[in-house]
Formats: structure tokens, sequence, C-alpha cells
């Protein structure tokens, strides 16, 4: 199911941050410039819409640049042994958490259209139902072994 591989052992992002040259921070900025000159965006499960998810970060970059926010410091090192990454904002780390953080951001509602994002939550709700009444391989076999 979606978003089992995220979790700090699986090295990807689990928390709002952003780095110089660091594969675990949601935001990676190479510190090349000129044409290699590029931020990464290193957020999503692998089955993100990357046309939205790369929508809403423009949108939430763009509500930083008209609210004048300074960003906090480049995360050096690695993230989870940090002392600050207990005051970060941790990533949804389900299915669930996604679409109600969703639900609770008004910006990139406002941002999105509040149109689109009630027929997406829409869809992937139908889709998060389907997943809880689908039985896996795993569990038929880890359930069923004994009969």
């Amino acid at each position: 199911m979606l978003f089992r591989s995220l979790h700090p052992e699986a090295l990807v992002p689990t928390l709002v941050s952003w780095g110089h040259d660091n594969r675990l921070t949601m935001a990676r900025v190479p510190r090349e410039r000129g044409g290699a000159t590029r931020v990464e965006f290193r957020v999503g499960d692998g089955a993100a819409n990357p046309y939205l998810a790369v929508a809403a970060a423009l949108f939430a970059g763009l509500d930083g640049i008209k609210r004048e926010l300074e960003p906090p410091p480049a995360v050096e090192g690695l993230i989870y042994e940090l002392p600050e990454a207990e005051q970060m904002t941790p990533l949804p780390t389900t299915f669930e958490g996604a679409l109600e953080a969703l639900e609770a951001d008004t910006l990139l509602t406002d941002a999105m259209g509040p149109e689109l994002v009630r027929i997406f939550r829409l869809i992937k709700g139908a889709e998060l139902d389907r997943a809880h009444r689908t039985v896996t391989d795993w569990e038929f076999a880890e359930y069923t072994h004994h009969l």
C-alpha cells in the first residue's frame, strides 16, 4: 500500500526541511550554480502525481515569497540525529494522514482550486477505501497458514 516506504530507516524525507546536497531533506539544493542550479523536491510516494506535487511546492514557495518568510538554516548531517529534528514538522506517513493534511491546508486548497481538491480527495478517498478492503498476499499467507 502507499506510504509504506516513508519512514526514517528508508532514507527518505519525513520532515519538512531543506539542505545542500542532503538527500534526506525534503528540498535538496545542490551547491552548483549556473546551468546546474536547481532545487530537487524530494517528497511524495512513488504513486504521487508529479504535476500536482510540483504545483503544490511552487504555491508554497510563492506564499513564502509574498509573506517574506525566511527559511530556516540548511540541514547539515544526518537529519534524524540532529537535536533540531524534534522541532521540524513531520510529513504525513500514511495515506489517511496525507488526505487529512490536504483537507486542513486552506492555502493549498485556495491555490489549487477548491473543486480540484474536492475531486482529488473524492478519488483518493475511494482508492483508500478499496485498499482497506483488499486482502494482500502477505495477509492471506500470515493468517491462513494454520488452516
